[in-house]
């Protein structure tokens, strides 16, 4: 949280207050490079060299679309559980077949592999809540077991201003496990010759966010700190795992998110390609580019004080 702190220092400074996009994002770049030296200095890169031995090209012949089974609100979880890697009818998948998928299927190792890894507990404990009538096993949350509708509870893994998903409602929950086609292409609209990119997600999720701000669906749309690491999170996924170097072709984006399937020259991640320092700087990134367009986008020093002070008190909320 530290690097998001050192953001709203850079957001509210006076010399910012008059630049021009291409000032603040400089800005942020330079503001990047800091975070990244610091976090090289606190996280250890993984040491992992070994040679993915579960992976080969026909791994990716085993899809099957989903049809009527038990799925959730993330397309990565659904792919998996689609290629068979997870359960394919979504049900009773623990925590090591997560481990296995995400490590074996995309190559994740490091301290991205340990923040995705918090959540099959936490499926777990939320899965117990949604079947009160079964016997409470201790086992289940020990290892983790959950089934992929487990994940619609609001403001875990699912959340507003999603890049492919319906917007929960309070009267329709299940209304986010919809691709939302109009919002795929809309998302076209904002690649940039052809591909999507850090800067071009965060022009998108700025519209959509305006957007849901006034759709007057209930419960209003909620965005907060939490749900923006979260959903930038989701981004360096897309761009870096299922596409690489920060980009990601429009058409396999879409092909991911419309189909719940990997793009055909799909290959995971080679061990250690990508260091903890730089998927957490791309992390910062995005949440740097996101808030620096909300900031860009007022017109008046009191929205911009106010995005600040949000920023500002939801840091302060965090454990430290």
């Amino acid at each position: 949280m530290a690097g998001a702190t050192a953001l709203v220092a850079l957001a509210s400074s006076p010399a910012l207050t008059a630049a021009g996009p291409s000032d603040i994002f400089q800005s942020v770049g330079d503001f990047l490079k800091s975070q990244m030296d610091k976090l090289n200095g606190a996280i250890t890169p993984s040491k992992a060299t070994q040679r993915n031995q579960y992976w080969n090209e026909d791994i990716l012949k085993r899809w099957r679309p989903s049809g009527s089974q038990n799925r959730s609100p993330c397309p990565m979880l659904n792919a998996l559980a689609n290629y068979d890697i997870l359960n394919y009818d979504g049900k009773n998948i623990n925590a090591t077949s997560v481990q296995f998928a995400l490590e074996n299927m995309l190559g994740l190792r490091g301290a991205m592999l340990k923040f995705l890894m918090r959540a099959p507990g936490h499926l777990a404990e939320i899965h117990a809540e949604n079947h009160p009538d079964k016997p409470k096993n201790p086992d289940n949350i020990k290892h983790g077991i959950f089934d992929l509708k487990d994940a619609l509870k609001h403001n875990f893994i699912e959340h507003d201003v999603s890049l492919s998903r319906e917007r929960r409602t309070a009267a329709d929950p299940e209304r986010a496990l919809n691709v939302s086609k109009k919002r795929l292409a809309k998302l076209r609209e904002f690649a940039e010759d052809g591909m999507l990119t850090y800067n071009s997600i965060a022009k998108f999720r700025k519209h959509m966010r305006a957007e849901e701000e006034k759709d007057g669906l209930q419960p209003p749309m909620h965005f907060s700190l939490d749900n923006q690491f979260k959903a930038h999170g989701e981004a360096v996924l897309l761009l870096e795992v299922v596409g690489r170097n920060g980009k990601i072709a429009i058409d396999d984006a879409v092909y991911f998110f419309e189909h719940e399937r990997l793009p055909p020259n799909f290959v995971p991640l080679p061990p250690s390609s990508t260091s903890d320092v730089y998927m957490i700087g791309r992390l910062v990134q995005e949440f740097s580019l996101f808030n620096t367009l909300q900031f860009l986008g007022y017109n008046s020093m009191s929205e911009k004080q106010e995005l600040v002070q949000q920023i500002e008190r939801e840091l302060q909320a965090v454990p430290q």
